[in-house]
């Protein structure tokens, strides 16, 4: 720049100068004039405030400005509690959007906007919907509410909270809003607990309290003691229990024997009854006459009708007893091989076709393992033998298979031991040692041949 030269050219460059100098002036000020918070910044920062709390409260009055006022409200009308507002663009999916973002139902959101259609196609955009509240219900404005004043609630009344089942008045006191007594209101009310006296699945499963009693009855009545709480009796509420007695299980029987030298106990396994013969079972005659607390569990079983009358009593009733208790009773016969306490009628295996003796374990057979009294055959249920004939006889090996009619003499043998009586055998055992007769049918099978 050229500032040297006329006089109007020094005078332009001077006021060029001072331009230039008052840019830079400016600029610093700019950059480094400290920052101050003046009274009138505060008060346009109040009124940003004031201008969103007014937009937020105009939002909130435009959405509710479709409720009804609480005073219009009249019985069946929908008592809205808060609102939503639908977006610009709305379809078919804006009905379960809006119920899902506020927590409700699908069935819920259209109960309360009754207007819009089950497939949401008639729904605004922009527009209010109730997203919370109730069907507004008869209130009792008088005091007097339930059943017999139109169903009338007492919530929200003056009067009290509580509808007393007994005078149908709302009310406060503990007896108003006791359970049994409460009907609606701010209590448990009487779809819970009856307050009627009636119960049970007759009555909408309502429980029994308070004056009505702890138990329901199976009639549907409430009430207490036996007719109500017995076993049999009662169907719901303090009703008595049965007595729950645990068998054992802990028995050291291994083989089902019970008793003897070891004194072995019986168990769940074999049975818990050690019946008069030493074997566990569960049947009534393991557990009834005969059988052995001891070493397992016993029935109490009333003995008085097999009572034999005293001798002396008088010949008449001697002989009226015996011709009432000495009726016979035919035993049945095995028809699947179980006698005795393994089977569920008691069976005998005389005359069985599985064979005439009853072995230790219940089974019907004709084998020494069935028939030997050392085996503990049970002669009480078909034919015991003391000794096995049978099986001494099978022992001679050779001889059986040679001589035809020592088969036969065997065979009769045995078929006259399951006809003879046990006291018969023995009195022929006892006549004839029995080594003798088997060396007499040896000898008769050998001159036979």
């Amino acid at each position: 720049m050229k500032c040297l030269g006329s006089q109007t050219q020094l005078s332009k460059c001077f006021s060029l100068l001072s331009l230039l100098l008052s840019i830079l002036v400016v600029e610093a000020a700019d950059v480094c004039a400290p920052v101050t918070w003046t009274g009138t910044l505060r008060r346009a920062s109040s009124n940003v405030t004031d201008t969103i709390t007014d937009t937020i409260t105009a939002n909130m009055m435009m959405a509710r400005r479709d409720l009804l006022d609480p005073d219009d409200l009249q019985p069946g009308d929908i008592n809205c509690r808060y609102t939503g507002r639908t977006d610009a663009a709305v379809n078919y999916y804006t009905c379960t959007q809006l119920a899902n973002f506020y927590g409700i139902t699908i069935e819920k959101f259209f109960k309360l906007n009754p207007q819009v259609k089950p497939d949401c196609s008639n729904i605004l955009p922009s527009s209010v919907y109730c997203v919370d509240g109730f069907i507004e219900p008869v209130r009792a404005t008088d005091g007097l509410c339930g059943p017999k004043n139109n169903n009338a609630t007492c919530l929200g009344q003056s009067f009290g909270q509580c509808c007393n089942a007994a005078t149908w008045k709302c009310g406060n006191t503990t007896d108003d809003c006791a359970p049994g007594n409460c009907y609606e209101g701010a209590c448990v009310g009487d779809n819970i607990f009856s307050t009627d006296g009636t119960c049970g699945y007759q009555h909408g499963y309502r429980q029994c309290i308070g004056k009505w009693g702890s138990c329901c009855n199976m009639d549907g009545t409430c009430g207490n003691g036996t007719a109500f709480c017995g076993i049999g009796s009662c169907q719901m509420g303090n009703c008595t229990q049965p007595a729950i007695t645990t068998p054992p299980t802990t028995g050291n029987t291994t083989d089902g024997t019970c008793g003897g030298p070891k004194s072995l106990t019986c168990n769940l396994l074999y049975g818990t009854c050690c019946n008069k013969y030493g074997q566990c079972g569960s049947l009534d005659t393991d557990c009834g006459v005969g059988c052995q607390p001891k070493y397992g569990q016993c029935s109490s079983i009333s003995s008085s009708s097999t009572t034999i009358a005293s001798s002396t009593k008088s010949s008449s009733t001697i002989s009226s007893t015996k011709s009432s208790s000495s009726v016979p009773t035919a035993t049945p016969v095995s028809l699947d091989g179980k006698c005795g306490s393994a089977s569920t009628t008691g069976a005998t295996c005389a005359g069985s076709s599985f064979g005439s003796c009853c072995s230790v374990r219940g089974n019907c057979g004709s084998t020494p393992a069935f028939c030997a009294v050392s085996n503990l055959c049970q002669p009480k249920f078909g034919t015991c033998t003391p000794v096995a004939l049978l099986a001494l006889a099978a022992r001679s090996g050779g001889i059986v298979e040679a001589q035809p009619l020592f088969v036969a003499l065997v065979i009769c043998v045995k078929l006259c031991l399951e006809l003879v009586t046990q006291q018969a055998l023995m009195d022929v055992v006892e006549r004839i040692p029995l080594y003798r007769l088997l060396v007499l049918v040896v000898r008769m099978g050998i001159a036979a041949r």
